[in-house]
């Protein structure tokens, strides 16, 4: 099967370019990227999943690859461009496969919409600080090595740095709010750990797996990028989570 060519849709004010391949059926595999990345970092999984039949939408956020640049990047912005795009394709159940900032807004996605996400993959997603005086001991939220993974990828793909700090300081701020809602994810979860080459805590992130009602934890050694540099093994752990 081919690489698809970008589809656009103008939504929650942003022109946001996707693109959608597999069987148009319920539910499709949504496909979300972490910073500085976009779509395209899902190409070897996204066809793997289509060759089994299983219809996939795989997004760039705004500010990411072929989709529009904003003034606004917030969580809730990616959210919201999110749930707009899936209200506009008229999907109305789905699984989620997020990495990294992409596993934030599709831990998001699932608390606010917990009836209509079936399935929920979480690759390398950092769980906020549970208070500030932690997000003080946490030395940048291990800024230095994301700024550095950025600076790589970006030279590949249209990547707006506004949003940098932005996000760096949601990244370090508190969020009671979504420690709460775990408990509201209805859908069946998993969670990668890259082991010791991750920057994500082992033990916070073991936190949030026992706040969702059906989640079980998997660690592939493949640091950061575990869809990436690790693609047999993670194909292998999700592919058949996801088609049970």
């Amino acid at each position: 099967m081919e690489w698809p060519a970008h589809e656009y849709a103008e939504v929650n004010g942003t022109e946001l370019a996707y693109r959608r391949f597999g069987p148009r059926s319920e539910p499709p595999v949504v496909l979300l990227h972490g910073l500085a990345s976009s779509g395209a970092t899902w190409r070897s999984f996204a066809l793997g999943l289509a060759a089994a039949r299983l219809p996939v939408i795989a997004p760039d956020f705004r500010g990411h690859g072929a989709s529009g640049h904003r003034n606004s990047y917030s969580f809730e912005d990616f959210e919201l461009d999110v749930e707009s795009l899936l209200e506009h394709l008229g999907v109305s159940l789905f699984d989620l496969v997020g990495h990294s900032l992409g596993g934030r807004i599709a831990t998001m996605v699932a608390q606010r919409w917990p009836g209509r996400v079936g399935k929920l993959v979480l690759e390398e997603t950092r769980p906020p600080p549970l208070a500030a005086s932690m997000a003080i001991a946490d030395p940048g939220i291990a800024f230095g090595r994301l700024s550095l993974e950025w600076g790589m990828v970006a030279r590949w793909w249209s990547f707006d740095r506004r949003m940098i700090g932005s996000l760096a300081r949601q990244f370090r701020t508190p969020d009671p709010d979504w420690w709460a809602s775990l408990s509201f994810i209805t859908a069946s979860t998993l969670v990668v750990h890259g082991g010791a080459g991750s920057f994500v805590p082992f033990d916070r992130l073991q936190q949030a797996v026992s706040l969702i009602p059906d989640c079980r934890l998997v660690t592939i050694e493949a640091g950061h990028r575990v869809h990436s540099t690790r693609a047999a093994e993670f194909q292998a752990a999700v592919f058949p989570f996801l088609q049970r």
